[in-house]
């Protein structure tokens, strides 16, 4: 009997192996630990997936946005060109190269001394552009500031390119209003004199009589004096404002160039 006992008190070693098999506690151990690393590789993957889709969708945003931002620069170009080197509407306004070219022209003029030929030319010269405002398109820019999109654009370089140039339309803009209330001020003191003298030849040209306008050809007379000023301040106004739309055209150009290579990559 003894030793019977002692076969059931201390099983053989295969047996003691299956059940401390049967407690199953560091199988369960590796599955645990299988599991938490099967989820956290699909967290990963789940992860990285989303990240390739948010580049991927960043990219068409990009693209998109550039896209529209072209159009403005297209836009801002035609207009700069359209008020720098245009009439508009229908010959009413000149252009303002044409502008500065007759201011140029009658002031030289007043400083040789003026006749009645040189009141024809005058009466049918277009010296005044009229002061347009730049009206400059920015809308895209604007969106993209106020959603924080600008920043995730594209290269620093690009960025700063983009932020450089509408800082500059900005200054430009501010720059030919001040220069357009100038130009103002200066077809105003011309108003009495010439002013009021080329009114009265456009209304009733067949009656005109330049005789009753003696201060015409008196270089020492105010109104005269006011021809000479006036003429010389709205010259330098409108090739301030002229230059201008000339850099705006330079730099709409560049960046359109920088954009377009950002497109391309």
């Amino acid at each position: 009997m003894i030793p019977v006992f002692r076969k059931t008190r201390n099983p053989p070693a295969g047996e003691a192996g299956k059940m401390a098999d049967d407690n199953k506690p560091l199988k369960y151990l590796r599955y645990a630990i299988g599991e938490i690393v099967l989820v956290v590789i699909g967290i990963l993957i789940a992860l990285q997936i989303n990240s390739w889709n948010n580049l991927r969708q960043l990219k068409i945003d990009n693209k998109l946005f550039l896209g529209k931002m072209l159009a403005d620069l297209n836009q801002n170009k035609a207009r700069m060109k359209e008020l720098a080197y245009q009439t508009r509407y229908d010959g009413k306004y000149p252009s303002y190269e044409q502008a500065v070219n007759e201011c140029d022209s009658i002031l030289k003029l007043t400083y040789k001394g003026l006749n009645a030929s040189d009141f024809e030319f005058i009466a049918n010269s277009q010296f005044d552009a009229a002061g347009p405002q730049l009206n400059l398109q920015k809308s895209t820019y604007e969106e993209l500031l106020n959603t924080g999109k600008l920043y995730t654009l594209g290269s620093d370089s690009l960025i700063n390119s983009i932020n450089n140039y509408f800082k500059l339309c900005e200054s430009e803009e501010r720059y030919n209003d001040s220069n357009n209330e100038v130009a103002a001020e200066d077809i105003n003191l011309m108003r009495r004199g010439l002013g009021l003298m080329i009114q009265d030849y456009q209304m009733d040209k067949s009656n005109f009589d330049i005789n009753n306008y003696p201060w015409f050809f008196d270089k020492a007379s105010e109104e005269y004096l006011n021809i000479k000023i006036g003429m010389d301040n709205l010259f330098l106004s409108q090739k301030l404002n002229l230059f201008k739309m000339n850099r705006i055209i330079q730099e709409t150009d560049t960046l359109i160039s920088t954009i377009q290579i950002a497109l391309n990559k």
